[in-house]
């Protein structure tokens, strides 16, 4: 975490340019600001507390992670897994009205999709999931999570 201080004269609005940019290209935690009045030479300060980041040298900053591409990730078992469980979420999130990305991430499906067999408390461990996803979406995450049933070798249900 780390501060800096502007200044901004109160007659001189474009002094307010250098202070937009640094604001729109780091990620910020607070700002404070004084109105330090002295006649004519009154100004603003402001003292910006932010965090710095890997892209702090780039302006237009939004917080958003790389893109992962979770099929060259994980591997083909788990992806199969990951692809089934984001189908789940999708259906899960339609039904709710939300974006797909409130039921759960892409990196928490890829922590469940490692999982070699997902339970509620399985769920509950990873981070961002806490009760209320659990007791919403667990069963439906869970089912995903195990796949269609499978048949065994030689054996069909045609007969039953």
């Amino acid at each position: 975490m780390q501060f800096r201080i502007f200044t901004v004269s109160v007659g001189d609005a474009s002094g307010c340019e250098e202070l937009n940019r640094f604001l729109a290209g780091h990620r910020i935690l607070t700002v404070q600001r004084e109105l330090i009045q002295n006649g004519r030479e009154s100004c603003w300060a402001f003292c910006v507390e932010y965090l710095e980041s890997p892209n702090a040298g780039s302006l237009g900053y939004q917080g958003r992670k790389e893109r992962v591409d979770y099929k060259a990730v994980l591997s083909a078992a788990e992806f199969a897994v990951f692809s089934r469980l984001r189908e789940s979420r999708k259906a899960l999130a339609t039904a709710d009205g939300l974006p797909a990305f409130a039921v759960c991430t892409d990196e928490q499906l890829a922590v469940m999709a490692k999982t070699e067999t997902l339970t509620k408390s399985a769920l509950l461990a990873i981070e961002g999931f806490g009760e209320g996803k659990a007791a919403k979406y667990a069963e439906a995450l869970i089912a995903a999570h195990a796949g269609p049933p499978t048949v065994p070798v030689g054996e069909t249900d045609a007969g039953a």
